[in-house]
């Protein structure tokens, strides 16, 4: 985080609210692992840092305890980064995997599904060795544009409400690949792959138990290479 960053973002939307930015610039080194779990969020330094006022960022902080990314410790009076336990991921990647394998159920039982070009590209793209910040970008993207092409509203509300807890244990799971098993990039690859066939063939079920798959050798991974704490 720095202060071109708001500079940038306010040239562009100059009557956007201090607090919206800063909350967005701290959700991204949270979810991006940038902003590790456990680690203190001082206000007096990040509003340094971003050349803002300190209330701006306790807003932010607050509003980010909400979202359930910081957690403010009375003990030792301050804001953290939140650690996800056990069973909270284990509930996050049981509600993932609820909501993004009716997803592509709901893509594959549509004649033309919207997106299914751009997500067959994200798909292969997956597995090509890019920086770390172009693969989370394509997993994020993929996993979104299938929710977003389901045509369902309400369980796209759904996950946008689970949207950054969703994309901080993805952006884990990826980083655990990439330093301990990078062919396993490539076995994601076939799985996202997998996924999308099985929605251009239209065949709904298949569709449902491919993501179901993808999502559960995710959550497996997870705590195969679990040395990136969450």
């Amino acid at each position: 985080m720095n202060s071109k960053q708001i500079d940038a973002i306010l040239s562009q939307n100059p009557f956007e609210q201090l607090s919206d930015i800063v909350f967005n610039l701290i959700k991204q080194d949270i979810t991006s692992s940038t902003l590790k779990p456990g680690e203190k969020l001082n206000i007096s330094k990040i509003s340094e840092e971003l050349n803002v006022s300190r209330t701006p960022v306790r807003e932010a902080l607050i509003k980010l305890c909400e979202s359930g990314l910081v957690k403010k410790d009375s003990d030792k009076q301050g804001f953290y980064v939140s650690v996800l336990k056990t069973e909270d991921i284990e509930r996050i990647y049981f509600l993932r995997s609820a909501i993004e394998s009716k997803a592509a159920f709901l893509c594959a039982a549509q004649k033309n599904c919207p997106n299914i070009e751009k997500m067959k590209i994200l798909a292969e793209n997956i597995g090509n060795p890019l920086s770390f910040d172009k693969l989370s970008s394509i997993d994020s993207e993929f996993h979104d544009l299938i929710v977003l092409s389901s045509g369902n509203n309400f369980l796209i509300e759904i996950y946008k409400f689970m949207e950054n807890r969703f994309k901080r244990i993805r952006t884990s799971n990826l980083i655990n690949l990439i330093q301990n098993n990078a062919i396993a990039l490539q076995k994601t690859s076939a799985e996202h792959s997998a996924v999308i066939n099985s929605i251009i063939a239209n065949m709904p079920e298949l569709a449902e138990k491919e993501m179901i798959n993808h999502i559960k050798n995710a959550y497996n991974d997870t705590f195969l290479y679990s040395n990136v704490a969450l």
